[in-house]
């Protein structure tokens, strides 16, 4: 299995695909997160005026999510103003559903891949134009973990008053 956690750079127009295999990682909110944190930490490299980008988080809810928040904001990133947009589920298109369009037209070509690097390809051929995408692949220590951070964190169960928290 092969995992792509697209950013689109509204900017730009620019389509970040960030890929790895299964025997790397999983699907959860630290490997999104640590996706995310090496999308920022290479983001427009040496510029040093305010930068504003839109973080489109998926529809799930994570648990870790403030704390992917927490590892933007450090110093080592060069972001003044992170947006998060919560999309309506049904009542939304957003750039990147039509990057993951071009992924998979461009997969109708391909019959047969038998290992991860083939499906980068497919990615990278997916848009070879004015705009192509950029195919980030991630490595082993490009994961991040927020157990750290989360142990910081206090989960109540219920409210001071008694009451279930949702």
């Amino acid at each position: 299995m092969v995992y792509n956690l697209g950013i689109h750079d509204c900017d730009t127009e620019v389509g970040y695909m960030h890929v790895w295999h299964e025997e790397q990682a999983s699907l959860g909110a630290q490997e999104i997160g640590s996706c995310i944190w090496h999308y920022l930490m290479h983001a427009d490299n040496g510029k040093t005026d305010c930068l504003v980008r839109q973080l489109w988080w998926p529809e799930q809810k994570y648990k870790n999510e403030p704390n992917t928040f927490e590892l933007m904001c450090q110093p080592k990133i060069k972001i003044s103003t992170i947006t998060q947009k919560i999309m309506e589920s049904g009542h939304s298109f957003l750039p990147n559903d039509a990057d993951f369009s071009d992924i998979e037209k461009r997969l109708k070509y391909h019959r047969s891949i038998y290992v991860p690097e083939q499906s980068y390809d497919v990615i990278r051929e997916a848009r070879s134009g004015t705009k192509p995408f950029v195919v980030i692949t991630m490595a082993d220590n490009d994961f991040v973990s927020c157990a750290s951070l989360e142990k910081n964190i206090t989960n109540r169960k219920t409210t001071v008053d008694g009451e279930k928290v949702n």
